[in-house]
């Protein structure tokens, strides 16, 4: 397995190296103390994750009695019996043991496919864990997104009605045409439509963190507007190298390694099946007359033998079945292969998905210092009366879609931390301790940063 990432800034020069902090934990190192609080609620109150644990102790169960097909079974009987003249009845009383010896390979092979359903649960248990805590950071991200942007809309919409306010005075004066105008009630109609466009987003995303916190409605805070960008402030992870225990970390891996496990399982139980079966049976019978005219009163009568079966005329039939799981094995073998291919390939696309959404976020911040330092020169122009109210609210609307467009690309740039934690199997373990010292820092709308 190759460990170098073909990436700019991601080449290792010590292999099997990773330093990322708090994998396990890789939500706490943002310094939330909110998406901390959700996340451990969603551990404790979400229903898939908790289907996903009850099916593994149910595959728990079932593995740890696997075994018991290939123990010796007693059991114990009675019935009351006539003979052939219809003379006399009698008791039946029986106690019957039979012992499947399971030679060749066969009981291992059992166990190994109970073994192979746990490890498969256990995936899914994975699955559910690191799909869990990236649903929950994702919705929590785009509510803050939505809280922010609906003041900056808000803003915006205020500063269009104005500017069409104008427009109106300078078209009655001649200044300007109606197209103007024109131009501007459509502009107005676009905020308006990306404004409801950012509820719907901050609704729906309210919702859906209600669903995984078990939760049938949201709670009131999450569909507020706030003037503060809330988006927490990640530790950037650096990556040296991908350690081959970390790719096999992954649920997806973990459930294509069960199901080669399973695949071998039933190659072990068809290639015992061409062998003579052999069980080990005995009973013990005891019978009372209880008619007036008894001939025997009573009589004990043991038996001890074996049962071999021996595959004769249907050995073909098993024989094929040996060639389709053999074949069933080959397929999971590739699959398995395909998987840790799939899984080198996931972490590389979310590095460049990182290192992208990085460089689009420093390129706007550039843009921003640029249209703030015109917005500043618009309104020291216009307090000398050198120009129009009109280029001064069209400079500080370029401004508020600007810090819209950085909030945008902020919240991508979380999504592509969340990409790569989940690319890497981040997920909570299954004791997870309640308690963090992070302290919390928010960004407002000037872009002061306060606690």
């Amino acid at each position: 397995m190759s460990a170098d990432w073909h990436q700019r800034g991601y080449r290792p020069e010590v292999a099997s190296v990773i330093a990322i902090p708090g994998l396990r934990t890789w939500w706490r190192t943002w310094n939330d103390l909110q998406l901390n609080a959700l996340v451990e609620e969603a551990l404790d109150q979400n229903l898939d994750l908790a289907q996903s644990q009850l099916r593994l102790s149910q595959q728990r169960v079932l593995a740890h009695t696997a075994y018991a097909t290939y123990l010796p079974n007693i059991s114990a009987e009675s019935r009351t019996l006539q003979e052939v003249a219809a003379i006399d009845s009698y008791v039946h009383a029986r106690i019957h043991m039979s012992w499947d010896l399971g030679l060749f390979g066969n009981s291992q092979s059992l166990q190994r496919a109970a073994d192979a359903s746990v490890l498969h649960a256990r995936a899914q248990l994975q699955v559910s864990r690191v799909a869990l805590a990236a649903q929950v950071v994702r919705c929590y991200l785009e509510i803050q997104l939505a809280q922010y942007q609906r003041t900056l809309y808000e803003r915006i919409a205020t500063l269009d009605a104005e500017a069409l306010r104008l427009l109106l005075v300078r078209q009655a004066q001649r200044i300007d045409s109606k197209r103007a105008v024109e131009r501007q009630r459509l502009r107005i109609n676009a905020t308006a439509s990306q404004l409801a466009k950012v509820i719907e987003s901050q609704a729906r995303a309210a919702h859906d963190l209600a669903v995984l916190l078990g939760q049938t409605q949201p709670k009131p805070e999450w569909l507020q507007a706030y003037t503060v960008m809330r988006m927490p402030q990640p530790t950037a992870p650096t990556l040296i190298a991908l350690s081959a225990d970390m790719i096999r970390a992954r649920p997806d891996l973990q459930s294509a390694e069960a199901s080669v496990e399973l695949a071998a399982a039933q190659v072990g139980i068809a290639q015992a099946a061409l062998y003579p079966r052999l069980m080990l049976s005995g009973s013990l019978l005891y019978s009372y007359n209880i008619t007036q005219r008894r001939k025997v009163t009573s009589y004990l009568l043991p038996i001890l033998g074996a049962q071999i079966d021996i595959p004769m005329l249907d050995w073909g039939r098993r024989r094929t079945l040996l060639d389709v799981n053999g074949l069933v094995l080959e397929s999971s073998i590739r699959a398995y292969q395909q998987s840790v291919v799939h899984g080198i390939s996931n972490v590389d696309a979310s590095l460049v998905a990182l290192q992208t959404q990085g460089l689009r976020l420093e390129g706007l911040a550039k843009s921003q210092e640029v249209l703030k330092q015109q917005a500043r020169i618009q309104s020291v122009r216009q307090r000398h009366g050198l120009n129009s109210t009109l280029d001064t609210i069209q400079a500080e609307r370029a401004v508020l879609q600007s810090r819209s467009d950085i909030g945008a690309a902020r919240a991508a740039l979380l999504l592509a931390y969340v990409a790569l934690y989940k690319a890497l199997c981040g997920a909570p373990p299954d004791s997870l301790q309640r308690k963090s010292t992070a302290d919390t820092r928010h960004t407002d709308i000037s872009g002061e940063r306060y606690p």
